[in-house]
């Protein structure tokens, strides 16, 4: 009811509602479930409280304790809200469990890869440090600093927000993928750039 409430129960999935027409693009924020207010007797709607133009997030439980959940829900409440044209996400199931494979039929997924899938992990590493790159150049020829000045980029150059979910991230010193932690943790550094954990 809480979600039906906002608009949010009934999607489609094929339609987004229209982006704010601001001078800042619109930092998308993933809801993350409801935060319980039994003394008001209500729930809200629990988002992010981290401004993700600076930085990530990390959600942090025991085996079984909905870590697997929280990020789906994160992931489906971006796609809810922002279209494929300003969102893209990319998936890294390290937890082998996939639990995040349902996740492949949001258009904004450009890549489901799991735990045993070194090459494609590799590739998918390779290709966020060239965006990086890439990026970074974009902002140094417009002289700008931060993905947030981004409307006085040309239309050619809009660039989409980018979450990199990874689920179990702990596991990356674990899978034979050469320096997959140290190349994750170096991501962190993007968030400047749009390009989020």
């Amino acid at each position: 009811d809480v979600l039906a409430e906002r608009g949010i129960a009934a999607w489609d999935g094929h339609s987004w509602p229209e982006p704010p027409r601001t001078d800042t693009p619109s930092i998308p924020l993933p809801i993350l479930g409801l935060a319980d207010r039994p003394l008001e007797r209500r729930q809200d709607l629990l988002m992010s409280a981290a401004d993700p133009g600076d930085g990530h997030m990390i959600v942090l439980g025991a085996a079984g304790s909905g870590k697997s959940t929280a990020l789906r829900t994160a992931a489906v409440s971006l796609a809810m809200r922002f279209s494929p044209g300003l969102l893209h996400l990319y998936i890294l199931d390290l937890a082998g469990q996939s639990a995040l494979r349902r996740l492949e039929g949001l258009p904004h997924v450009a890549a489901v890869v799991q735990r045993g899938e070194e090459e494609r992990i590799e590739r998918l590493m390779g290709w966020l440090q060239a965006e990086v790159e890439r990026r970074t150049e974009i902002f140094q020829r417009a002289r700008i600093d931060h993905w947030r000045d981004l409307p006085r980029l040309d239309s050619a150059e809009a660039l989409p927000a980018i979450y990199v979910v990874v689920d179990s991230i702990g596991e990356a010193r674990r899978v034979p993928v050469p320096d997959l932690a140290r190349r994750l943790t170096g991501l962190i550094h993007a968030a400047p750039l749009g390009i989020h954990l």
